[in-house]
C-alpha cells in the first residue's frame, strides 16, 4: 500500500507545487542536537544450514515504551492476528500478542486517549485469542505468565475511562466480562470451584461496575453492587445511576437513589454537580430537573459548574424561565470566568441586540479587570456563535464577530469549525468549502473536535451529486496524516468515489490503512459499496471485475449470498467466463462456511444455462467432481440439467442426471421432471420415446400433471416433428388436466417443431382450429435464426429448480423408479 506521504509528495511533483505537511504548516523547525551515542558494533553475519533460518525474525513491541508509534506497531501485531485467523496462516507469537495487548492499553491510559471501536474489536480479538490458549506459553525461561493481573485490572480501566453512547458499548462489555471473569478465576479461593467466585480487590471491583454501567449493564452492576463490600462507596452508586440513565431505565433510577441514601446518605457537592452534569447531556428534561433538586449533604448549595449546566441545558429545551433563579445566582458572581458563557447566552436567547450583548461584554471585562484577571475571550464569544448557528441566525453571527474584532478578538479555529458544522447540515458544500480552505489554514485543533465534523463533510462531499475531488483529498490526506478513525460510512463514500473515478489503486491505499482493524459489521457496509458498484449494469464489465478483485484482496471473508450475488450480476452481463471465476475463488476457499453449498452449485449451473457456456459447464462441473464437502443432491442436478440442455447435450442431461435423481436417496422435484421433458425435445431420435416414458410414470406415480408438465410434453412429441399426435395432445388438453391451452402452448408447439415448413403447417392449423389465440401468439416479440432462417417467439420457458422434493426424507424408494421401469408399457400417443 502506498502511504499517504508517498501519494502527497507525488501530487505535489505532478502540481510543480513544494510539498508540506498540513499540518505542521505554520510551525518553525526547532533545532535539536545530535545525541551522543557510542559506537555500534556491527553484529556478525550468521548463516545456517541451507539458508533457512532457525526462527523466523518477528516485529516486536517493548513493553516499556507507550508512544503513538509503538502503539500503531502493537495494533499492527492485532490486525495481523484478526488475518492469520481468517486466512487461516502462521499466527503472531502468543508473547507478541500479550505485548501489544499491553502496549496499546498503556498507551492508552498514560495518554488520557479513549480507546476507539477498533480499539476495542482489537484488543477483544487478541485477548480471545490467549485465552483460548490459557495465556502460558512454554519458554526456555520456564512458564511466564503472558497478562498479569496487573494487566488485566489495567485492561479494566482502560475500558472504564472510554463511556458515553458509543455504538461499540456492546463490544467494550464483552471484553470487560472476559478481563473481570479472568481476574475472578484467578482470584477465587481453591476449595469454592463450582461457587460463585467473588474478587478480593476493591479496586478491580469499582472498575468492572463502571464499565457494566457505562457498556449497556447497569442492572448487573446494581447487583454486584448490592452484593460486595463496595456498597459503601457512593462514587460506585454514581456509575451505576448514570448507567441506568443511559438505558433509559427511568423507575430503577430512584429506586437506585434510594438504596444509595441509605448506605452513604445525601449526595455530596461533587456527587451533586457530576450526577447533573451527566443527566443533562442524556436524560429527559423532567429526571435532570428532579436530580439537580435532590438534597446535598449538610444542605450545601450546588456547585457553580452544576449551576452552569442547569442553565445550559435549559436553555438548549427552550426552559430557560425555570432556570431564572439559578442565573440569578450566576449573575451575582459575574466576576466569575466560569459563569460568562451562559451569561451571554441566555441574554442573547432572552432576545438581547448587538448592542446589549455589547455592553454585556464590557462589563464583563470592567469586572476581570477589577478582579486582576483575563477578561473575555474569543472562547467565550464561540459560545454566542455556536447558540446562533443552532437557530439559524447568520445574521448574529456577524454581528459578534464584529463585537469579537471591536473587543480585539480575532476569530479562531473553533470558530470556523463551528460555521463549517453549520454549512454542512444545511447542505451548502460550497460556502463550507470555502470555510474548511480558512479553517486549514488556522492553527491545528488539538482535542480532535474537528474530526467528526469533517467526517460528515467528507461523507456530504462523496455523496454529492458533483462530488469535489480535489477537496476530498485534501481532507483525506490531512485526517490520514493524524492517524484518525474515520466512519465506516465516510470509507463507504469515499471507494465508491474512488471506484467510479476507475482509481481502484486509490481505493486499496485506503482500505489498506487499518480496514482490518474495524468491526464486522462495519466491514459489511464497506462491502456493500463494493457490491453495488459491481451489481450496477452501467459500469462495464472490466471496472466491475476489478472492483471484485478488491473484494477478494481485502473482504477475503465475504460470504457465500454476496459471491453469488455478484456472480449473478456478470452472468447477466453476459460474461459466464467472469461468474465462473467468482464461483471458483469461492471454491478455493478453505473456511467451509465460505465455500459454495449445493444450493450454490444450482444457481452457477442456471446461469451457465442461460449464457449457453460449455466450457463454464465443463469447469464447473469439474470443481464439483472434486469437491469432497457437496453431494450432488436433486437441487445440484436439476442445474446440470438445465445448463446441459441449453448447451445442446439433452442426452447427457436425462441419462446421467435425470436418471441418477430417480435412482437417488432424494428422490425427484416436478421440475427433475419439467426438465428431463424439455431435454427430450431436442434428443434425436429418442426425444419422443423417452418423454412418453417419462409421462407413463408421472401417471403411474398418482402426480398431477400440471400444465407446465404438459406443455413440456407437447415440446417434447412436437420436437420430434410428431405433428398430429401434438395436435391430438392439445385437443385433449382439457380432457387430460382440466385447463384449456393458451397462447403459450400454441407458441412452444410452433417453437418447438423444427424447420421452417412445419412451423408454418403450425401456424396455418392454429390460425384455423384457434384463431383468437394465435392472434395472442402474434403479440409475442418474433426472433430470426439468420442461419436456417427460422423464426422463433420469445416467450419465457424457464423451469423454476428451488421447488421442494416430492418426497420427504426417507419416505423415496429408488426401487420405484426402477420397478416402474419395468413395467410401464409405452403408451400410444
Amino acid at each position: 500500500m502506498r502511504s499517504s506521504l508517498t501519494r502527497n509528495v507525488f501530487r505535489a511533483i505532478v502540481a510543480n507545487e513544494p510539498y508540506c505537511i498540513t499540518t505542521c504548516s505554520r510551525k518553525l523547525p526547532r533545532w535539536r542536537g545530535r545525541a551522543l551515542t557510542a559506537p555500534t558494533v556491527p553484529s556478525p553475519q550468521c548463516r545456517s544450514l541451507f539458508g533457512l533460518s532457525p526462527q523466523l525474525p518477528v516485529s516486536t513491541v517493548t513493553d516499556s515504551k507507550s508512544t503513538p508509534r509503538h502503539a500503531e506497531r502493537a495494533a499492527d501485531v492485532l490486525v495481523g492476528l484478526v488475518q492469520a485467523q481468517r486466512d487461516q496462516t502462521r499466527l503472531p507469537p502468543m508473547k507478541e500478542i500479550a505485548r501489544a495487548f499491553n502496549t496499546i492499553l498503556q498507551y492508552r491510559c498514560q495518554a488520557g486517549i479513549r480507546l476507539s471501536r477498533s480499539d476495542i474489536y482489537l484488543l477483544t480479538e487478541g485477548f480471545s485469542y490467549l485465552q483460548e490458549h490459557k495465556f502460558n506459553e512454554e519458554t526456555d525461561m520456564g512458564l511466564q505468565v503472558l497478562l498479569s493481573e496487573a494487566d488485566l485490572q489495567q485492561g479494566l480501566s482502560a475500558l472504564a475511562s472510554s463511556l458515553g453512547k458509543d455504538k461499540f458499548r456492546s463490544d467494550a462489555k464483552a471484553l470487560a466480562f472476559m478481563l473481570f471473569s479472568e481476574l475472578r478465576q484467578r482470584t477465587e479461593a481453591p476449595g469454592n470451584a463450582g461457587q460463585a467466585p467473588t474478587l478480593s480487590d476493591p479496586a478491580a471491583t469499582e472498575t468492572y461496575i463502571t464499565v457494566l454501567s457505562s457498556t449497556g449493564g447497569a442492572r448487573e452492576a446494581w447487583d454486584i453492587l448490592r452484593n460486595s463490600s463496595e456498597g459503601d462507596v457512593q462514587e460506585n452508586w454514581l456509575e451505576v445511576i448514570k448507567g441506568l440513565c443511559n438505558e433509559g431505565l427511568g423507575q430503577d433510577i430512584w429506586k437506585a437513589f434510594d438504596e444509595m441514601r441509605a448506605h452513604t446518605g445525601d449526595l455530596s457537592v461533587d456527587a451533586h454537580k457530576l450526577l447533573t452534569i451527566y443527566f443533562a447531556k442524556n436524560a429527559s428534561l423532567h429526571a435532570t430537573k428532579r436530580v439537580y433538586e435532590q438534597t446535598i449533604l449538610g444542605n450545601a448549595s450546588p456547585s457553580v459548574e452544576a449551576q452552569v449546566e442547569m442553565v445550559r441545558f435549559c436553555i438548549r429545551n427552550k426552559d430557560l424561565s425555570w432556570a431564572e433563579p439559578i442565573l440569578a445566582n450566576l449573575r451575582a458572581i459575574s466576576h466569575d470566568p466560569r459563569v460568562w458563557d451562559v451569561i451571554l447566552v441566555s441574554s442573547a436567547v432572552q432576545g438581547a441586540d448587538a448592542n446589549e450583548v455589547a455592553a454585556l461584554i464590557s462589563s464583563l471585562a470592567e469586572a476581570a479587570a477589577e478582579n486582576d484577571i483575563t477578561g473575555p475571550t474569543m472562547s467565550n464569544i464561540n459560545c454566542l456563535v455556536e447558540y446562533a448557528f443552532s437557530v439559524g441566525n447568520v445574521e448574529a453571527v456577524r454581528d459578534y464577530q464584529t463585537i469579537a474584532k471591536h473587543q480585539g478578538l480575532q476569530p479562531d479555529s473553533k470558530t470556523f469549525l463551528l460555521q463549517l458544522d453549520y454549512e454542512v447540515r444545511i447542505g451548502d458544500l460550497d460556502r463550507a468549502a470555502s470555510t474548511y480552505d480558512i479553517l486549514s489554514s488556522e492553527d491545528p485543533i488539538e482535542d480532535g473536535s474537528d474530526v467528526p465534523i469533517l467526517d460528515r463533510f467528507l461523507q456530504a462531499l462523496c455523496f454529492s451529486p458533483i462530488p469535489n475531488y480535489e477537496l476530498i483529498t485534501r481532507i483525506v490526506d490531512s485526517l490520514l496524516e493524524r492517524d484518525v478513525y474515520l466512519d465506516a460510512e465516510t470509507i463507504s463514500g469515499l471507494c465508491k468515489l474512488y471506484l467510479q473515478r476507475e482509481e481502484p489503486e486509490e481505493a486499496l491505499g485506503l482500505l489498506g490503512h487499518r480496514v482490518d482493524s474495524y468491526p464486522r459489521n462495519d466491514r459489511a457496509r464497506i462491502l456493500q459499496t463494493f457490491k453495488e458498484f459491481i451489481i450496477d449494469e452501467r459500469i462495464t464489465d472490466q471496472r466491475a471485475f476489478n472492483a471484485y478483485e478488491l473484494i477478494r484482496e481485502v473482504f477475503p471473508e465475504t460470504p457465500v449470498n454476496e459471491r453469488l450475488a455478484i456472480m449473478h450480476s456478470f452472468f447477466k452481463r453476459k460474461r459466464p467466463d467472469l461468474a465462473c471465476l467468482v464461483f471458483g475463488h469461492m471454491r478455493q476457499r478453505e473456511d467451509p462456511a465460505a465455500r459454495p453449498t449445493p444450493e450454490a452449485y444450482g444457481q452457477c449451473f442456471e446461469g451457465i444455462a442461460k449464457c449457453q457456456d460449455v466450457d463454464g459447464l465443463q469447469m464447473v462441473y469439474n470443481m464439483l467432481k472434486l469437491d469432497l464437502l457437496v453431494e450432488p443432491t436433486t437441487r445440484v442436478r436439476n442445474g446440470l440439467m438445465a445448463a446441459y440442455i441449453a448447451c445442446g447435450q439433452p442426452y447427457t442431461a436425462v441419462i446421467d442426471h435425470f436418471w441418477k435423481i430417480m435412482t437417488s436417496l432424494e428422490g425427484p422435484t416436478m421440475s427433475s421432471f419439467a426438465l428431463a421433458l424439455r431435454a427430450c425435445e431436442t434428443w434425436i431420435p429418442q426425444g419422443a420415446t423417452e418423454a412418453r416414458r417419462i409421462m407413463a410414470m408421472i401417471q403411474a406415480w398418482d402426480l398431477e400433471v400440471t400444465k407446465e408438465i404438459y406443455d413440456c410434453y407437447i415440446g417434447a412429441i412436437a420436437g420430434q416433428c410428431e405433428f398430429e399426435n401434438t395436435i391430438e395432445l392439445i385437443e385433449e388438453m382439457e380432457n387430460d388436466i382440466g385447463v384449456l391451452p393458451d397462447a403459450f402452448t400454441i407458441a412452444t408447439f410452433y417453437n418447438a417443431i423444427p424447420w421452417q415448413y412445419r412451423k408454418d403447417e403450425v401456424e396455418t392449423w392454429a390460425k384455423q382450429a384457434y384463431p383468437e389465440l394465435w392472434d395472442e401468439v402474434l403479440k409475442y416479440e418474433e426472433e430470426i435464426d439468420e442461419e436456417f432462417e427460422i423464426r422463433y417467439f420469445k416467450i419465457d420457458r424457464t423451469i423454476d429448480t428451488t421447488d421442494p422434493p416430492l418426497y420427504k426424507d426417507g419416505e423415496y424408494d429408488p426401487q420405484i423408479a426402477q420397478e416402474s421401469l419395468m413395467l410401464l408399457e409405452t403408451p400410444a400417443s
